[in-house]
C-alpha cells in the first residue's frame, strides 16, 4: 500500500510523523513525507529521512493574517499537492497537525484520498479541530479526548509514536550517575515557555538558598532544537544559577 505523511511545521509534529513513516516503510509499504520547507526539517537525525521513505517537496508558507498575500500563497499551496495526490493515488494521508497540514488535507480530500489525523497534544490544535470532520479517524496520545472533537468523529487512542532509538535506552545510558539528571522537553509552542520556567525556578532557588544547590550538583538537558539552543544558553548565563552547581 502507499501512504503519505504530512509531518507538520514543528519538531513536536515532525518526529512522530517520521516514526510512523519509518514503521510503515519497515513493513514493506511505499511511504512519502511532505516536506513543507520549514527550518526544523533540517534538524532530522542524520540530516535525512528514514530508510525507504521518500519525500514530496512542497512550499507551504506560514499564513500571517496581517499579510493577506501570505495567506493567499498558503491557500494556493494546496493546488500542486492536489495534482500530486491525483498522480500518485496513495491509499491514505496521515496528517500530524499544525498549519502546514491544512493544504495537504484539503488537497487529499479533493482527490478523494482518505485522511487520518494524529493529535499529540491533550488539547487539540486549531488545525485538527477544524478539519476533524474530514478525517476517517483521529489518533490521539491521551485518553478521554472524544469530547474535544465534533460529534461523530472517530477517535482512537494510539499513544505517541517514538523513534526506534528510544527503545534502545540511549538517554539513560548517557546519564551521569553522580549527579541529579533532569531532562526538560516541551511540545509545539509550549517548549520555549517551559525552558524559561525551569531556568527561572533554579534562579529563584539559587537566590533564596544558594547552599541548597551547592550540596547537590545538577545536570539539566534541554530539548530545544538548534534554533532554541542559543536562547536557552543565554537564559542560563543570565540566571546566575550555574554558579551554584547547575550545569
Amino acid at each position: 500500500m502507499k501512504y503519505v505523511v504530512s509531518c507538520g511545521g514543528t519538531g513536536g509534529h515532525m518526529y512522530p510523523g517520521l516514526a510512523v513513516a519509518a514503521a510503515l516503510a519497515g513493513r514493506g509499504h511505499a511511504v512519502s513525507v511532505i516536506l513543507s520547507g520549514r527550518s526544523v526539517e533540517s534538524e532530522k537525525p542524520g540530516n535525512g529521512l528514514p530508510p525507504g521513505v521518500g519525500a514530496w517537496r512542497a512550499s507551504i508558507p506560514r499564513p500571517q493574517p496581517r499579510r493577506p498575500l501570505s495567506c493567499i500563497r498558503w491557500a494556493f499551496s494546496a493546488i500542486p499537492l492536489f495534482f500530486k495526490f491525483l498522480r500518485h493515488r496513495p491509499d491514505a494521508l496521515l496528517a500530524m497537525g499544525s498549519y502546514t497540514s491544512i493544504p495537504p488535507v484539503l488537497a487529499a480530500r479533493a482527490a478523494l484520498v482518505p485522511v487520518v489525523f494524529h493529535e499529540a497534544n491533550a488539547l487539540p490544535g486549531k488545525a485538527v479541530r477544524a478539519l476533524a470532520p474530514l478525517a476517517r479517524k483521529i489518533c490521539v496520545a491521551f485518553p478521554g479526548m472524544e469530547p474535544r472533537f465534533p460529534r461523530g468523529c472517530r477517535v482512537v487512542k494510539t499513544g505517541m509514536p517514538l523513534r526506534a532509538g528510544f527503545s534502545r535506552g540511549l538517554g539513560g545510558s548517557r546519564a551521569d550517575k553522580t549527579r541529579f539528571n533532569l531532562l526538560v522537553m516541551g511540545g509545539s509552542q509550549g517548549a520555549q515557555n517551559l525552558n524559561k520556567l525551569v531556568v527561572e525556578a533554579f534562579a529563584a532557588a539559587a537566590a533564596s538558598d544558594p547552599a541548597a544547590l551547592e550540596r547537590r550538583h545538577f545536570r539539566i538537558v534541554h530539548l530545544a532544537g538548534r534554533t532554541g539552543e542559543s536562547e536557552v544558553r543565554a537564559l542560563w548565563s543570565a540566571s546566575g544559577a550555574a554558579k551554584c552547581g547547575v550545569e
